[in-house]
């Protein structure tokens, strides 16, 4: 015979099912990551084209690679070719222009090569319009052109870049500069992400319903709330909201 449950185990559960059936009437809007989220970042393939473009150089490419990695928050903010002379500074190379170029050249391309959208990318985010959501997509980036190539971007409402707007997750401004665009309070919103930068404590501190993807080919630690094995399965979650009008 099953144990009742005790009546303040039981009060606390309730008030758990409340908050969330809430949380989804409010639902208005879905906001993504882009990398690996929307597209699946190969952390692999990623550290050797860092290594070749340390050869492109002339360095030793465990002393480029700590460099190149340290730079991120300036470089995602900011510009990618910037990031590179401030790294070869850094290293005290003195490489030409050419060089430069070439080694720019096998990041941008591999890049290109590599964003293409997870399978249930695509279909997910379609039927989230359908229903009526409003959509974005927050990325810390480098290379924001590769967004207008793809087959995404015509099903989001809005795109936020960090190297555009020069902050980056998990700062709160990017957070709300999406929600500007989208005439939407953050409380409004589901934000989807693998949870890498801190970026599902920076959706989830402006108010913002934070779901970690755990698609497992990401290195990203394990958040602690809500999390999902698929993109297909941010459609269940917004079961029972009121999209936008």
């Amino acid at each position: 015979m099953p144990v009742p449950m005790p009546i303040s185990d039981r009060r606390r559960t309730d008030e758990r099912h409340r908050s969330r059936r809430t949380a989804r009437s409010r639902l208005r809007c879905v906001i993504f990551d882009v990398w690996g989220t929307l597209v699946p970042f190969p952390i692999a393939a990623a550290a050797e084209i860092v290594a070749r473009m340390a050869d492109a150089l002339s360095v030793r490419r465990e002393l480029f690679a700590g460099v190149w990695a340290n730079d991120f928050d300036t470089r995602a903010t900011g510009d990618l070719e910037a990031s590179l002379r401030r790294v070869c500074r850094t290293l005290e190379l003195d490489p030409t222009d050419t060089t430069i170029g070439q080694a720019l050249d096998q990041r941008i391309a591999a890049h290109r090569a590599w964003f293409i959208p997870r399978p249930s990318a695509v279909a997910t985010v379609a039927e989230l319009r359908r229903r009526g959501f409003r959509l974005g997509v927050i990325t810390d980036c480098t290379t924001e052109d590769l967004w207008a190539e793809s087959s995404l971007a015509p099903l989001v409402d809005i795109a936020v870049f960090s190297c555009v707007e020069r902050v980056k997750k998990p700062d709160p401004r990017i957070y709300e500069i999406a929600c500007r665009r989208l005439a939407v309070e953050p409380a409004e919103c589901l934000y989807v992400g693998d949870g890498a930068s801190d970026e599902l404590e920076g959706a989830a501190a402006l108010g913002m319903r934070a779901v970690q993807l755990r698609s497992g080919d990401t290195d990203a630690r394990p958040w602690p709330g809500e999390w999902i094995s698929s993109l297909s399965d941010v459609v269940g979650l917004t079961a029972g909201a009121h999209s936008a009008p």
